[in-house]
């Protein structure tokens, strides 16, 4: 018999070096056509918070004001941003889905970045197509923000990888004129 201890160790080693310590161990909401990843409650309760919906508020399915339904509301506000985007867009792809990473702060959004691309950035928020990912900064976010950032992710799903960079900048400024929060 072969002794696979070894090697597979390694690679449970490596695999933990490499991974940075923010995009594990984390807590998960899912909806309709994104799972959030969140460090605890209290990013969770800001990044709530922060996720202002204005003249949108009435579709919200449930009393705001129950904290026990902080991740459905999240959801709830997430799905209802996700939806403005694509009526403005035009864009309702079928199958749609993709991640969000809520990290504390844009220092951390700064390292992800620098730790995928080795370009350093100042940015609060991004989507990496590679991962169909978007990361943001909880204590900096805002709806426009997130709906700029999941215009990236509708329109790199829709199109797929010949859609250029500056299409996608452009298409998603277009969203930011066209967003109330």
């Amino acid at each position: 018999t072969m002794n696979f201890r070894g090697p597979i160790l390694s690679v449970i080693s490596f695999a933990i070096l490499i991974v940075p310590v923010h995009l594990y161990a984390q807590n998960e909401i899912i909806s309709r056509h994104t799972k959030i990843y969140y460090h605890n409650e209290n990013d969770l309760k800001l990044f709530n918070k922060r996720l202002k919906l204005g003249s949108l508020d009435y579709l919200l399915r449930h009393s705001p004001s129950n904290d026990s339904s902080t991740s459905k509301e999240v959801a709830e506000k997430v799905d209802i941003i996700l939806e403005r985007v694509r009526i403005i867009l035009e864009i309702y792809p079928k199958n749609f889905k993709v991640e969000i990473r809520v990290l504390e702060n844009p220092s951390e959004v700064q390292r992800v970045y620098f730790d995928k691309y080795s370009k350093k950035v100042d940015f609060i928020a991004f989507y990496s197509r590679g991962d169909k990912t978007i990361y943001l900064a909880v204590d900096k976010i805002r709806s426009n923000i997130l709906a700029h950032e999941l215009s990236h992710a509708l329109i790199d799903h829709y199109f797929g990888a010949i859609s250029p960079v500056k299409i996608h900048e452009i298409l998603a400024q277009y969203v930011d004129a066209n967003f109330e929060d």
